[in-house]
């Protein structure tokens, strides 16, 4: 009897229909009952990852190569075992749990009828041990709803070789008919053969497979040819998803997941980073993404409040993953490390000399150039200001072979340079005046490498001057001057003191370096800093930063005195 059918009450013998207001009332309060617990399944199913869908039966069909079929008579099934549906897969959850709200009258009438008559059997197609809904999808959702263990059902039996069982996770038989499509059609078992992409949610692998497609596209642009399917698979394969996995190893992230693969992490990174980079408006490198995850998964981690709270008491450094991609920076310097350069802009005309000096160092590194605009309001996105100060960025970045990007948000400076700078691998700011608290707030919290401009001066760095006094934030200041001494081949020179000379004699023992200058002082102090520059030629500084919230902190007043005294741009590290 199909679902829509008016039913009717029996009265001595008579079909009245049934009319009753308070009948219906409750079934469409149960209705709303039930599409709440709908609401709730489709959440966790998005949290965990876990499909929560009916299947379709005839793509079922199709991945168990389903033979004839047998007409079974009428049986006593269970509902537990019913999985999915022939033609409205869509409308309910994996427990017949009602997905559309327009579905309320429909729904509630058979709600009425299980009530008033009980329900007609319903019809289904049985695969090895599960069931699949022809007609009665409502009259299974009543069922379950109402807690019923079984329901009756015309039974029509499709034979297959495949075993498929009610213990069975239907989304496993999915998930390896889906993955043998893919080693099919991308030969990378034969191409790669220690190559492992099982994924453990159903309906991924499109992803991948749209992820070759577009690595083969480029790579024809780059090559300015044809690329053969599987050249693109191998190079997309060595090139792309290889270094991103070996990241993701790296920093334990599998920990994190142990009920998931690398390859579920790649395909949860990829859509995110792409949701992350409409949000922005620029590129995230795979690299700073999963640095991101790994530094937001460590907060949350209950072993690890201790060492939080004792960064935040003693300034202990920089966290594990950031100092873990500063390493592997230095093992390919030809990528670079300073992908991506933000630079926030004041309204008030002050920050021009900041943005000189981070086009010639996007222009060194190859970098995607972002300037960051704050407006009060709304409308003011498209004002005069804006338009005027992102002429003159793009202006002043076309000077240099620069295509930038100019991001314009609404709300205060300071604020939107934290939350953005995290997406960045380099923020270049100004050094602030004594009198601007505003400037020093942003040098003070703002996350990450961060190169300050003097005033009125922009120059280019021919000499690398470090740092180094042991400190945590002090190494990872020796990691980027090794980089930009490498990568730029520039002369290097360490300030350091007698007392850290040891440690700094052990620290340059893991690098192949030419001997640099090293000025040996009592103490490293301000002035011991500026008199080390001083003598060389367009110096960049390169000094470890320290934590701002320290409540025992000895070392923000010597690095503060260091930038409110430099004539020469100064990159700190945290």
């Amino acid at each position: 009897m199909p679902d829509s059918i008016d039913f009717y009450q029996v009265n001595q013998g008579n079909l009245r229909p049934i009319n009753s207001m308070f009948d219906y009332a409750t079934a469409i309060k149960d209705f709303h009952e039930a599409r709440r617990q709908a609401r709730l399944e489709e959440m966790f199913g998005r949290f965990t990852g876990q499909s929560l869908d009916l299947l379709a039966f005839d793509e079922v069909r199709k991945m168990v190569r389903a033979g004839s079929q047998v007409e079974r008579g009428l049986q006593e099934i269970p509902l537990d075992a019913i999985v999915g549906s022939v033609g409205r897969y869509r409308d309910f959850t994996r427990t017949f749990l009602p997905k559309l709200d327009s579905d309320k009258d429909r729904w509630a009438r058979v709600k009425l009828a299980h009530a008033r008559l009980g329900l007609p059997p319903i019809e289904v197609y049985q695969v090895g041990e599960v069931y699949f809904v022809k007609d009665g999808n409502h009259r299974v959702s009543i069922a379950r709803q109402e807690g019923s263990p079984t329901i009756e059902a015309y039974v029509t039996e499709i034979e297959t070789a495949v075993p498929f069982t009610p213990n069975t996770n239907p989304d496993d038989l999915i998930i390896k008919a889906e993955y043998a499509d893919f080693l099919h059609r991308t030969q990378l078992d034969h191409l790669r053969p220690a190559a492992n992409l099982t994924l453990t949610s159903p309906g991924k692998y499109p992803l991948l497979l749209e992820h070759i497609e577009v690595h083969r596209y480029y790579m024809g642009l780059n090559e300015g040819r044809e690329i053969g399917y599987e050249t693109a698979v191998s190079h997309w394969y060595d090139t792309v998803f290889a270094p991103a996995i070996r990241l993701i190893r790296d920093h334990g992230l599998l920990a994190e997941f142990p009920e998931r693969t690398s390859a579920d992490l790649y395909v949860w990174l990829a859509e995110n980073r792409a949701h992350l980079e409409a949000e922005l408006g620029w590129s995230v490198s795979t690299q700073t993404a999963v640095t991101a995850l790994a530094e937001s998964l460590s907060s949350y981690k209950p072993g690890s409040l201790l060492s939080r709270a004792l960064q935040t008491v003693t300034g202990s450094g920089p966290t594990r993953a950031t100092q873990w991609w500063y390493e592997q920076s230095l093992k390919a310097p030809d990528t670079p490390f300073f992908a991506t350069i933000l630079v926030p802009l004041a309204a008030d005309d002050s920050g021009w000399h900041a943005v000189d000096q981070a086009v010639l160092w996007a222009k060194a590194e190859g970098s995607q150039l972002i300037g960051l605009l704050a407006v009060t309001q709304e409308t003011d996105k498209n004002g005069l200001i804006a338009q005027t100060m992102q002429a003159a960025f793009a202006q002043r970045s076309a000077a240099h072979g620069l295509a930038p990007i100019f991001k314009v948000e609404t709300g205060d400076l300071s604020p939107l340079t934290r939350r953005l700078a995290r997406w960045a691998d380099l923020i270049v700011l100004p050094i602030p005046g004594s009198d601007s608290s505003d400037g020093w707030e942003r040098v003070r919290h703002a996350p990450g490498a961060m190169l300050l401009a003097p005033a009125n001066t922009v120059q280019p760095t021919n000499h690398i001057v470090l740092v180094y006094d042991d400190s945590p934030y002090a190494r990872q200041a020796l990691l980027l001057a090794v980089y930009l001494h490498t990568r730029w081949q520039r002369p290097l020179t360490i300030a350091t003191s007698h007392d850290h000379q040891p440690a700094l004699a052990t620290a340059l023992a893991s690098f192949q370096l030419t001997q640099p200058e090293i000025v040996i002082w009592s103490q490293i102090t301000a002035v011991a800093i500026l008199e080390t520059a001083q003598p060389t030629s367009d110096p960049l500084i390169v000094l470890g930063g320290y934590t701002p919230t320290a409540v025992f902190n000895p070392r923000r007043e010597m690095v503060e005195e260091v930038i409110r005294e430099t004539a020469v741009p100064l990159l700190l590290c945290r």
